[in-house]
């Protein structure tokens, strides 16, 4: 057998030391509501929503930007809520007087149709 030198020399091994980590404490990342959204805040995220639908969807608006548009929306979503919701009173409004009136010239022509019919047997 072949003469081996023995002369190999050992790299240094590292130990690192374990370093001590704290304790770290869960938050929770969204934080719970105390009291739940009225419907009247609702609204009134409905009313912001369709009021940038509106604003977005404006062609006299494509070189305003975003910001601005979510700002007049911010600031203005009482009133339109409030013109919203006078606008749905007047077609409720309108729809109770034609459902009246329908029910009425129904109620004529069932009558005619009844008296009519009477008149025939006899």
């Amino acid at each position: 057998m072949p003469n081996i030198e023995k002369n190999i020399t050992k790299l240094p091994v590292v130990v690192k030391s374990k370093t001590k980590t704290a304790p770290k404490s869960k938050k929770n990342k969204s934080p719970k509501l105390l009291k739940p959204r009225t419907p009247v805040s609702k609204q009134s995220t409905c009313a912001y929503y369709d009021c940038l639908i509106e604003q977005v969807s404006s062609p006299k608006n494509d070189r305003v930007k975003i910001t601005e548009l979510t700002h007049k929306c911010k600031c203005s979503k009482q009133k339109i809520a409030q013109a919203k919701a006078q606008y749905k009173h007047k077609l409720i409004h309108e729809l109770a007087r034609d459902y009246k009136n329908m029910g009425e010239n129904l109620g004529r022509y069932v009558k005619a149709d009844i008296v009519g019919c009477a008149k025939e047997l006899k």
